[in-house]
């Protein structure tokens, strides 16, 4: 197992990036039935397939994947990609850093280079919108999303609460949520607001990334949803930070290229993540709106907490 995966088993000091034995003896396991822990980049081994032999050169992590496939291995970069969840990395250096919620995450490794993220995960983004599509009928598919912001009036709030809620929150109990539906409201109002609602999960993150002194200014985003121009521009307008969408937006796939590319030994492999920033988004609103904005969200959140432990479903 590689350190992005080995991590993920609570058995992993991320420190080291070795079976932790306090850990071990905590569950009562032995280091003799896990696996060894190595370099992301490297020798795995061959696949055999129809004859032909096919090298295996890299072993990583999704969002580690994506974190280098969109250049950001440097300390303060950060990124967001939007897939079945949503994820916001920020690079954090050589030592993993800590936030109340958030994942301490190890970076892929090229032989002893380490680095560290600070973790933020909303669990149900794209399958948001497939709950939208499949069980509400309220949409064909995700261009959808940019109709929907051109065409709602109304404002509705959404918590988007399928599978839970991920950082900070971690919780389980609290439902899926439409908040300020009248008779005016419409599907579009719907779709809007379930957008804002992943976007306003992610500033949460972000929020507290700043909070322990990891700000985010400025990110890199990927995935299928990135390519909405109207959810990207409410994000940088949530997050006040600047967002930057290159054309290649699966990033998870090029981040696994450009490791195995690494271990390959090809020269300067980081160049393919050096794609041309095709569009960028800037907040437009004041650091005011934006704190309003956020106060009510907060409330909004919390009320549904409370009225999801009140009321049994």
């Amino acid at each position: 197992a590689d350190p992005t995966c080995a991590q993920r088993t609570l058995l992993m000091n991320l420190d080291t990036a070795a079976w932790d034995p306090g850990l071990l003896a905590l569950f009562g396991l032995s280091a003799d039935i896990l696996p060894s822990i190595r370099s992301s980049a490297g020798d795995w081994g061959v696949i055999e397939r129809h004859g032909r032999k096919i090298p295996l050169l890299a072993t990583v992590g999704d969002q580690q994947s994506a974190a280098i496939g969109l250049g950001a291995s440097s300390e303060g970069d950060a990124v967001a990609n939007y897939g079945t969840g949503a994820f916001l990395l920020r690079h954090t250096g050589p030592r993993p850093e800590r936030a109340p919620g958030l994942l301490a995450s190890a970076a892929a490794t090229v032989g002893e280079l380490r680095g560290y993220y600070l973790e933020g995960t909303v669990h149900a983004a794209g399958t948001s919108f497939e709950w939208l599509r499949d069980n509400l009928g309220l949409m064909k598919d995700t261009r959808a999303i940019d109709a929907a912001f051109k065409k709602s009036k109304r404002r509705v709030l959404m918590l988007p609460a399928i599978g839970g809620l991920g950082a900070p929150r971690w919780d389980y109990k609290t439902k899926t949520a439409f908040f300020g539906l009248d008779s005016q409201t419409t599907q579009h109002d719907l779709v809007r607001a379930t957008a804002e609602g992943l976007c306003m999960l992610i500033a949460d993150a972000a929020a507290v990334m700043t909070a322990s002194g990891s700000p985010v200014s400025r990110a890199r985003v990927a995935g299928g949803l990135s390519r909405s121009d109207a959810m990207m521009s409410f994000q940088a307008d949530a997050l006040g930070a600047t967002l930057e969408r290159r054309k290649e937006v699966e990033a998870t796939a090029l981040g696994a290229a450009i490791l195995a590319a690494k271990a390959a030994g090809l020269p300067d492999p980081e160049r393919m993540s050096d794609a041309r920033v095709e569009k960028a988004f800037s907040p437009k609103s004041d650091e005011a709106a934006r704190a309003r904005r956020r106060s009510e969200w907060t409330s909004f959140v919390e009320s549904t907490q409370r009225l999801s432990r009140e009321i049994v479903l």
